[in-house]
């Protein structure tokens, strides 16, 4: 059966409808890329229906175990996996102490669109809670400038409320392919600190290179905070920053996260590159 879920506007397929039963191919459709990473329209805050979150970065994979549910002739025991790397993407929404999660908070409008052209992924929708209606837009994309380059631009403004609103951006590199066998992961941790996670696949019984990957944020607030606080935990770091804007208050952040991998870099050489390229960007303007 033929199914439309995106309306097409020259360049752009957009919705004004959040497809709980379709999420999967929304994530499909609204994927981007620059050609050194790529990743699922997957949402940055939290979705606890049934999503597949994705990122990928370009040569980075694995040979792993062929997973079938009895042997075949002629498949092959391993194969080149390209692996799930670090969620870039991911931001928490607390407001009013109640995290925003679009599977089951009440959205009453929704809108989401691809600019195939500018590669630009946008979203906007109101969530209402106990009659206090919230506003929230969203961009993200991958720099053709600078390759290495993940942006994210959010924000939040309560409509006819003061509100307290805390935006929690974050790495995390505890990751799985859902198609690994027995839950199984690819990663290990080589470094985790304040605003970065460094992580390095497992050894592989073909001895075939062992790849590096170095994700680093930084985040710039919009608005003015009433605190802000980092915490690390095992491949994973996140940036707690809080706000009380009043009600029709736009507040936000602009997350920023720069990738290096050991196939462009020397692997001692991944965090100070991360870093000159951090400096570089923000330079420029969002």
């Amino acid at each position: 059966m033929h199914k439309r879920l995106f309306d097409v506007d020259g360049w752009k397929i957009k919705t004004n409808k959040l497809h709980h039963e379709d999420i999967r191919l929304q994530e499909s459709l609204t994927s981007i890329g620059n050609g050194y990473m790529g990743m699922r329209g997957n949402f940055e805050e939290k979705y606890s229906g049934n999503s597949h979150n994705g990122t990928y970065i370009a040569g980075v994979w694995f040979p792993d175990k062929t997973r079938v549910g009895w042997w075949k002739i002629g498949y092959p025991e391993y194969f080149g996996k390209v692996i799930n790397a670090i969620n870039l993407i991911g931001i928490r929404v607390i407001m009013d102490g109640e995290e925003l999660d679009l599977a089951t908070s009440n959205i009453i409008e929704f809108y989401h669109e691809l600019n195939m052209q500018s590669g630009l992924l946008a979203r906007r929708f109101i969530v209402e809670q106990e009659g206090k209606r919230t506003k929230v837009e969203v961009e993200r994309f991958l720099s053709l400038h600078t390759k290495e380059l993940c942006a994210i631009e959010y924000k939040v403004t309560p409509l006819n409320h003061d509100a307290n609103i805390e935006l929690v951006p974050y790495l995390d590199g505890n990751v799985h392919n859902e198609d690994s066998n027995y839950e199984e992961t690819f990663w290990d941790e080589v470094e985790t600190g304040e605003g970065y996670v460094i992580s390095k696949t497992k050894e592989n019984p073909f001895r075939v290179p062992r790849f590096t990957v170095c994700a680093l944020m930084d985040v710039e607030t919009i608005g003015e905070t009433i605190g802000e606080a980092v915490t690390n935990g095992s491949m994973y770091t996140q940036q707690s920053c809080k706000f009380n804007p009043k009600a029709g208050e736009m507040v936000g952040i602009r997350k920023y996260v720069v990738v290096t991998t050991s196939r462009d870099y020397k692997e001692d050489q991944l965090l100070t590159m991360a870093k000159e390229l951090k400096d570089q960007v923000r330079l420029k303007t969002y």
